[in-house]
């Protein structure tokens, strides 16, 4: 008798697991041309950082042998190009602005920030001081990546659980809406 796993009745695209080897490559991959970390590749493909840390770390020493399949498709819809392009997409100083703050009140300094981010620390300090200035989609994963790392936050969950939502394209990487970040402007009546 074989076991459930390796049995062969029903098709793999419709299996709930699947063999988790090609995602641990594709997921190397990603890192190597992107040069991010692990974690902010999990957060860029919508997949929760524990799932893509046990992908390539293993479990109390032995590799994951199978991955979700809904991980396994958010991680394929990730690409190289997609993950390159971060740096070329603009996106508002303001939601950079926060997560630098929140590093900051976990007790990192500028400087170890601006390691974190891989910034320069005069462009960190301007933008801490609220000069409200653009900057790319990549800094801004990265400093979500070290916010979920250093001081994670539970009203902004690093997708906890993947049977909440349906396999899609992977989001924008800032979750942190503009408006929440944003001084109210007062307006004139």
């Amino acid at each position: 008798m074989t076991p459930r796993s390796c049995r062969l009745s029903e098709p793999v695209a419709h299996a709930e697991w699947l063999p988790a080897a090609p995602f641990r490559s594709h997921v190397r991959r990603l890192i190597d041309a992107s040069g991010l970390p692990w974690r902010a590749v999990a957060l860029a493909a919508r997949v929760p950082p524990k799932v893509v840390k046990t992908l390539l770390h293993g479990r109390h020493g032995r590799a994951r042998p199978r991955l979700p399949r809904v991980a396994a498709q958010q991680l394929m819809l990730l690409t190289e190009d997609s993950l390159l392009a971060l740096r070329r997409r603009r996106e508002s100083g303001w939601v950079l602005h926060a997560y630098v703050r929140r590093l900051l009140r976990a007790g990192f300094d500028v400087d170890d920030v601006a390691v974190l981010l891989r910034v320069d620390p005069s462009r960190l300090e301007s933008l801490t001081a609220g000069a409200g200035c653009a900057t790319d989609a990549y800094t801004v994963l990265l400093a979500r990546a070290a916010c979920d790392a250093l001081c994670p936050d539970d009203s902004d969950p690093a997708y906890a659980t993947l049977d909440a939502e349906p396999v899609r394209e992977p989001a924008p990487v800032s979750t942190v809406p503009v408006e929440a970040v944003r001084p109210a402007v007062p307006q004139a009546a």
